[in-house]
């Protein structure tokens, strides 16, 4: 046993010393440690390049022949037509009318602010023992027609005076319903103060209610609008002509009115002849003292 032991005691000394040896060759304590792997710089040497040498484009001038322009011709305003000149107004031939009174007693309706008064109204000044009146502060007047005009028939009335402002006319029946187009005199003639004296047609139809009878019996002077009077509006004639107005041109025309010489040419032609006489009358006596100067 003794025996025994002691052989393993020296196997386990051989060991330890086998051992070590081995430990003594390694360089490193830490046999795991690996050294750490040492890479040299990479050096590369820097890129040269040669800088690109780009020749300067030679563009030659672009040579431009002058614009050859042709004379124009002046240009010419646009012809524009002109204007028809007005119609002259229809000669009044007084022999063609029918004349509506202008009196009280052909007064036919009257009204202020849509209150009726009658003709003997402080708004209205007549004529005395004459025809014709002024009125003054009225938003109507109108005058009886002589004979009622029936739907579809025209007239023309000639209306003769002055007025201080415009106004409207136009027809009714008796009941003072508009029977007919209205007339403004500064819209329809540019009157807007001063004298008148037109020939206007109407024509009976319906405006804005039913016509009793379908027929207009009265001629309406009225305000320039619906909120004014009638201020200082004479009447000196008034009268009227059954037909349109080219029907009372025709019948002037036909009567001969038109070829009739005017008051300015009768004059004109008398005077002529009194100078012809006088021109004569001045010939004979220097014949007759010629005559007596040659006897002596």
């Amino acid at each position: 046993m003794k025996k025994f032991l002691a052989i393993l005691l020296s196997a386990c000394m051989l060991i330890s010393l086998a051992a070590c040896s081995d430990n003594g060759s390694q360089p490193n304590d830490n046999p795991d440690a690996t050294q750490p792997e040492v890479t040299e710089p990479e050096v590369t040497e820097p890129e040269v390049t040669e800088p690109e040498v780009t020749e300067p484009e030679v563009t030659e001038p672009e040579v431009t022949e002058p614009e050859v322009t042709e004379p124009t011709e002046p240009e010419t305003e646009p012809e524009t037509e002109p204007e028809p000149e007005p119609e002259p107004k229809p000669v009044y031939d007084a022999s063609l009318f029918t004349e509506i009174p202008v009196t009280a007693e052909n007064f036919g309706r009257g009204q202020i602010s849509n209150e009726l008064f009658e003709s003997d109204n402080e708004c209205i000044a007549w004529v005395e023992g004459g025809n014709g009146c002024t009125i003054t502060g009225a938003t109507l007047v109108s005058f009886k027609l002589p004979e009622g005009v029936a739907m579809g028939d025209s007239i023309c009335v000639h209306i003769k005076g002055e007025s201080l402002g415009n106004f409207r006319s136009w027809l009714i029946d008796d009941n003072e319903v508009t029977a007919s187009e209205q007339h403004n005199m500064e819209t329809d003639y540019g009157f807007i103060s001063g004298e008148f004296d037109e020939i206007i047609e109407y024509t009976v139809q319906y405006v804005d209610n039913d016509i009793t009878d379908d027929t207009a019996t009265q001629f309406a002077f009225k305000a320039a609008s619906w909120n004014t009077t009638l201020d200082g509006l004479t009447v000196t004639e008034l009268g009227y002509f059954k037909g349109t107005l080219e029907e009372y041109k025709a019948s002037v025309t036909v009567d001969g009115a038109d070829d009739a010489p005017d008051a300015e040419n009768a004059e004109s032609e008398s005077a002529e002849t009194a100078e012809d006489g006088a021109e004569g009358e001045t010939a004979d006596d220097s014949s007759d003292e010629e005559s007596k100067t040659v006897e002596e």
